[in-house]
């Protein structure tokens, strides 16, 4: 004979949605700008990957009304301060290995000679002012 068990009620996916919100309005107050903020819900080790940690459940979520309401929150609070170039180079521990055609890598060579700095120092620059326009 077959004996019923009790299992644990389910998270339901609005459950988790508004649990993740809850989550976003009470440290909301204690991220000093909207990217410390993202990382905490968004970020490798965010709330949002452990409440939705297949790929269908996030893009589910990021459909969802309460990933709304988590974005007005981010936009309600201050903008992560823009670094300088030289802010990025100061450690001189992270890289960036990018494949480019020989036309490609010509053109920046010679503006690179041409403004006297190096191509390293040419491709953070023009990196850098790019994420300013998404900032």
């Amino acid at each position: 004979m077959a004996v019923a068990t009790k299992s644990k009620p389910r998270s339901t996916f609005k459950a988790k949605a508004n649990q993740l919100v809850d989550f976003a309005r009470r440290i909301a107050g204690h991220c000093a700008n909207s990217a410390e903020f993202f990382n905490a819900i968004y970020g490798g080790k965010g709330m949002a990957n452990d409440l939705f940690p297949s790929e269908p459940e996030r893009n589910a979520f990021l459909r969802s009304k309460q990933c709304k309401e988590i974005r007005k929150i981010k936009l309600s609070l201050p903008k992560p301060p823009v670094m300088d170039a030289g802010d990025f180079t100061a450690n001189g521990h992270l890289s960036i290995t990018l494949r480019l055609p020989k036309s490609v890598h010509a053109a920046l060579m010679a503006e690179a000679a041409a403004e006297g700095v190096s191509l390293d120092q040419l491709c953070l620059s023009k990196l850098v002012a790019q994420l300013r326009e998404l900032v």
